[in-house]
């Protein structure tokens, strides 16, 4: 068990001069916890808050269920349900959502919802955190059910409730809007991927769809893979980011999200990488790629942003075991 004198504390050395280390790539959202990524033209970032929109909505189960093992109201993921990887969502221009699956008959069968504060009050189970959220459109509802073949409620979450980030990774003023896991925003950068995507087998290969950031870096040419391990303060475009932590990775980055089914493969790797070690931060054990981040200021990112490293930890953001 690991104990707080048990901890390694980072310090942060600032850099005489930025160095630019790259370009945003692209820049995500996941509407839907554990739905398809969007790709997102432009973040309209607000300091030590969650990027708008992500993880905006939740499905959680309608019914005590046997064969997933989950109580009522217990939320869904890809780990559950590889399948609600083929979930899209477009935002549209007034704030409204169109969520689509896929459809034998039709291609694609799609309904569009506008958030609501006036449906039925719930208390979500997210992970083992009560979450107080309200049930959306019953048209969602229905269409998630059926495709899943199990009985769902779409939620949004209850705007009387607020979360905040546990404080001990992200600071004491956190604001979480969506159901994120805990990170206010996860950071990849594809030079690492490039390394990770060279020790997989042909059709086991991620994108960062599968890994699932808010932003994607592309490194320049001379950047190191997983450089980002000891990044401590990252200027995006006009908004400056502290880097939390290494984000520990779950099931989902071994289910294509192109097919919404498991390969198996992407953590296999990361720990044949030997990237299966302990956090810095909390002691937390998996294995690891991208880094969890809050901004500090406001501001809009999008891609082409230029990426300056600011500041370097003393010590990587995790260690081998």
């Amino acid at each position: 068990m690991m104990h707080e004198r048990d901890l390694v504390q980072q310090t942060e050395t600032e850099l005489l001069e930025p160095e630019i280390i790259g370009d945003v790539d692209e820049t995500a959202i996941d509407v839907l916890k554990s739905g398809r990524s969007t790709l997102h033209g432009e973040i309209a970032v607000t300091a030590y808050e969650d990027a708008p929109h992500d993880r905006e909505y939740m499905l959680i189960l309608d019914e005590e269920n046997s064969s997933l093992k989950k109580p009522r109201d217990h939320f869904l993921s890809q780990r559950l349900l590889a399948k609600m990887a083929l979930i899209g969502a477009v935002i549209n221009p007034d704030g409204s959502v169109t969520f689509s699956v896929p459809d034998e008959k039709e291609g694609l069968k799609s309904v569009s919802v506008t958030k609501s504060l006036e449906g039925e009050k719930r208390v979500a189970i997210l992970h083992d955190e009560p979450v107080h959220a309200v049930v959306q459109d019953s048209k969602a509802s229905e269409l998630f059910s059926g495709f899943l073949k199990h009985k769902v409620a779409l939620v949004a979450r209850d705007p009387d409730f607020i979360r905040y980030a546990d404080p001990k990774k992200y600071g004491s003023n956190v604001i979480l809007r969506g159901f994120v896991d805990g990170a206010p925003y996860s950071i990849g950068v594809k030079t690492s991927l490039a390394s990770l995507v060279a020790s997989l087998p042909t059709g086991a290969q991620p994108d960062m769809l599968a890994l699932r950031p808010n932003v994607s870096i592309k490194g320049k040419p001379d950047l190191t893979p997983y450089d980002e391990d000891t990044w401590s303060r990252i200027q995006i475009g006009n908004v400056i980011y502290k880097v939390d932590s290494a984000g520990i990775r779950c099931a989902i980055p071994d289910v294509n999200q192109h097919t919404g089914m498991r390969t198996n493969q992407t953590n296999k790797a990361l720990r044949e990488a030997g990237r299966d070690g302990i956090r810095t931060i909390d002691g937390s054990t998996g294995v690891f790629f991208a880094v969890n981040a809050t901004p500090l200021t406001s501001g809009v990112i999008r891609p082409g942003d230029q990426v300056k490293l600011l500041a370097r930890n003393s010590i990587p953001h995790w260690r081998p075991k």
